[in-house]
């Protein structure tokens, strides 16, 4: 999934952990798009 969503493996990791932090939006959107889910599912 990574690679299509252009976000680096060791993000989505730490996104994975709970220890993202202030994930940015369009990051999340980012994700979600590749998922095919909305921002409010995947939170």
């Amino acid at each position: 999934m990574w690679q299509k969503s252009g976000i680096q493996q060791s993000s989505l990791a730490r996104i994975e952990s709970g220890n993202g932090g202030k994930t940015r939006h369009d990051t999340l959107a980012r994700i979600a798009h590749v998922l095919g889910i909305t921002i409010e599912h995947l939170l």
